[in-house]
């Protein structure tokens, strides 16, 4: 399962639960290799990279610490309001007539620059733990947890260029393909596509809050990841590989985040935070690599 060592504040009773609501700002980048295994088309890959996908999000989180039980269940909401996806293609088609007699193939390079049109991002995570007892600080405590977490991304893009833009009419008859299998939507720019990526396991961390005063506090949180990834992609390449590719394969990686509680009203505080992820999955054929930083700021209640 998923250990995550905690850092949690000493409260001058036995126990507390605290439950918050907040608002953020996310920025994600994202990139996505594959190579086809066809022999039809040998050496042919396609990369995806989404960069700068500006996401406003929602959150609540409800944590409770007593002297043996620690426990912390997140949930955020996003919006994926604006971005950029940059795809760069080599693809390897068989020729139809040899233009020399050692050439049996025409490779293409071709790079596109589209925009992201919205979607949504979605994260839940939940720890469990057991407090341990130290005497070295006494406005530290260190709280080894158990956790699981599911997150998800989808992303819908709109071509304003595509894939055929520049080939000419005498390249697309040496590749024995038709005008309309190439480049269709491309000259219109009415191309839709779609991609979803989704990241689940269990992780192990360490989290941390130091306080010293009583109306003020800092923590930080660290979570390794290790579990599974899957990718959807929906793309209007034209290239039924690349254009129709559902994987998933096993994942790992990290998340931080570094924040502050402010009591200003007996048990109402704020907590202003940053964070940071970055997971992975490789293997032969394909990767995935997804980063995102965030900022937040939340209105809580101590009960």
């Amino acid at each position: 399962m998923l250990a995550t060592a905690s850092f949690a504040l000493v409260s001058e009773v036995a126990a507390d639960t605290s439950v918050q609501f907040g608002i953020g700002y996310r920025t994600d980048d994202i990139s996505s290799s594959i190579k086809t295994p066809c022999m039809d088309h040998p050496e042919s890959k396609s990369n995806l990279r989404f960069k700068d996908l500006e996401i406003f999000t929602i959150s609540t989180r409800l944590k409770s610490s007593c002297d043996c039980v620690y426990y912390r269940v997140d949930a955020q909401y996003g919006w994926i309001l604006d971005g950029d996806v940059r795809t760069s293609d080599k693809l390897t088609f068989p020729l139809t007539s040899a233009i020399s007699p050692s050439t049996e193939y025409c490779f293409i390079n071709s790079i596109t620059h589209n925009d992201v049109k919205g979607k949504y991002v979605a994260d839940f995570s939940i720890a469990l733990g057991y407090p341990i007892e130290q005497c070295w600080c006494p406005n530290i405590r260190v709280i080894p947890t158990l956790g699981f977490s599911y997150d998800t991304i989808r992303i819908r893009s709109k071509n304003r260029d595509n894939f055929g833009d520049g080939l000419s009419s005498g390249q697309i008859d040496d590749l024995g393909l038709s005008v309309s299998s190439v480049s269709s939507g491309s000259g219109s720019g009415n191309g839709h596509n779609k991609f979803r990526t989704t990241w689940w396991g269990p992780f192990i961390g360490l989290d941390f809050i130091f306080c010293q005063e009583e109306c003020w506090n800092v923590y930080g949180e660290f979570e390794y990841h290790f579990g599974r990834a899957r990718r959807e992609r929906n793309t209007s390449m034209h290239f039924d590989f690349f254009d129709h590719f559902r994987r998933s394969r096993s994942a790992w990686g990290y998340n931080l985040k570094v924040g502050s509680l402010y009591y200003f009203n007996c048990n109402w505080f704020l907590d202003g935070h940053i964070s940071y992820k970055k997971w992975d999955s490789h293997s032969h054929k394909d990767s995935l690599t997804w980063r995102s930083w965030g900022v937040g700021l939340d209105l809580g209640y101590t009960f």
